[in-house]
């Protein structure tokens, strides 16, 4: 499905919340990968929009697909917050 199909799709609110953990993993690994100050704002950014993606499907959301993204999102939080941690250590 090319991009432009897909944007035609009406996405509920789990679906945007999940991809938006999406993106706060992959930019808490990237952070994790190539830890600077940077990297860990653009991954506090965009965990902090995830949270509020979730908070915002919790009430009209399955219940297993929100925890899977919420556990998600948790181990995203903590390795930024492990990086943090060891950069404020430096």
């Amino acid at each position: 499905m090319n991009r432009v199909d897909r944007s035609r799709q009406s996405q509920s609110p789990l679906s945007d919340a999940q991809e938006a953990v999406e993106s706060a993993v992959r930019a808490s690994k990237q952070a994790l990968s190539h830890p600077s100050t940077t990297m860990l704002s653009q991954a506090e950014h965009a965990i902090q929009h995830a949270e509020k993606g979730l908070l915002g499907a919790l009430s009209n959301s399955q219940e297993k697909p929100w925890l899977e993204a919420a556990e998600s999102l948790e181990e995203a939080k903590s390795t930024v917050s492990e990086l943090k941690n060891g950069k404020n250590k430096e």
